[in-house]
C-alpha cells in the first residue's frame, strides 16, 4: 500500500498481485484499516522525529543530497515536542528550543498528519513493523535512475512522472485517470494520486530491492526509526 496525505485526508493505492484498488480515507487509521494484515505500507510522512540528541535527521540530509534539483521536496522534520503545541507560533518556538531551528510553515502544515500517523502507530503496535516512512521523489528517482527534472505540479512534471509509472507497471496511466475521476481536486490533487501510486509500486518490491537512508538508522526518543525506505536506484 502507498499512502499520501492530501486535502481530503489520505489518498491510497493498495495492490494484491496485479489487482489494484484506491480510495480516500479521512484519517490515517482508516487508511491502515483497509490494508491486509502484514501488508507493507509506504507513507509519505516523517515517523521518527527530531529531538535534543538529533536536531537534524541524517535520512533527510541524505535524501536531499540524492534528489539534487528536487531536494526542496524534503521538508525539515519537526521535533516530537512540537507535536503537543496547538498553534504555529508556539510550535515554532518549542522546536527552536529543542533543535535550534524554527518550524517552517510548510512543516507546520504537516503536523496534523504526523500526529495521526504517530498516534495510530502507538495504538496499533502490530502495524508498526509494516509501516515505513518513504518519499515519492526518492521512489521516482530510483525507478528512473535519476531525480525528476520538472516540478511535480507542472504539466511537464506530471507527464514525466506518469512515464516513469507506466514503465514500472503497465496500465499505470489508466489507473491514475480512473482514480482522478473518483475524487474531486478539492480532496486530492493529481500529484497526490501519482505520489500514492509510486509509493505503492515501491512497497510491492522484494526486500532485497529496497534500501533505507541511512543503511543503519538511529531511533528517536520513543524508539521510532529515523529512516526513509525507498527502492534501490536503477542504473540508467
Amino acid at each position: 500500500m502507498g499512502v499520501d496525505g492530501c486535502r481530503g485526508g489520505w489518498f491510497f493505492f493498495a495492490s494484491h498481485g496485479t489487482d489494484f484498488r484506491w480510495g480516500l480515507a479521512t484519517n490515517f487509521r482508516a487508511a491502515l484499516d483497509g490494508a491486509a494484515r502484514g501488508c507493507r505500507v509506504f507513507v509519505d510522512i516523517p515517523i521518527g522525529l527530531t529531538g535534543p540528541s538529533c536536531p537534524v535527521r541524517p535520512c533527510d540530509t541524505l535524501a536531499r543530497r540524492r534528489l539534487g534539483p528536487r531536494a526542496a521536496s524534503v521538508f525539515p522534520t519537526p521535533s516530537r515536542a512540537s507535536l503537543d503545541c496547538a498553534d504555529y507560533v508556539s510550535a515554532s518556538k518549542r522546536n527552536q528550543q529543542i533543535t535550534g531551528r524554527k518550524l517552517s510553515r510548510q512543516t507546520w502544515n504537516l503536523v496534523d498528519k504526523i500526529r495521526q500517523v504517530d498516534m495510530t502507530l502507538g495504538e496499533r503496535q502490530d502495524a508498526e513493523p509494516t509501516v515505513h516512512e518513504s518519499h515519492p521523489e526518492l521512489c521516482f528517482a530510483a525507478f528512473a535512475g535519476r531525480p525528476m527534472v520538472h516540478y511535480k505540479k507542472t504539466e511537464a512534471g506530471f507527464g514525466e512522472r506518469l512515464a516513469v509509472l507506466d514503465d514500472c507497471f503497465a496500465g499505470s496511466r489508466a489507473m491514475v485517470d480512473v482514480a482522478l475521476d473518483s475524487v474531486s481536486r478539492a480532496q486530492a490533487a493529481r500529484d497526490d494520486v501519482v505520489d500514492a501510486l509510486v509509493l505503492a509500486l515501491a512497497a510491492r518490491l522484494d526486500p532485497e530491492d529496497l534500501e533505507t537512508l541511512p543503511p543503519e538508522p538511529d531511533h528517536d526518543q520513543i524508539g521510532r526509526r529515523m529512516a526513509i525506505t525507498c527502492p534501490r536506484t536503477r542504473s540508467q
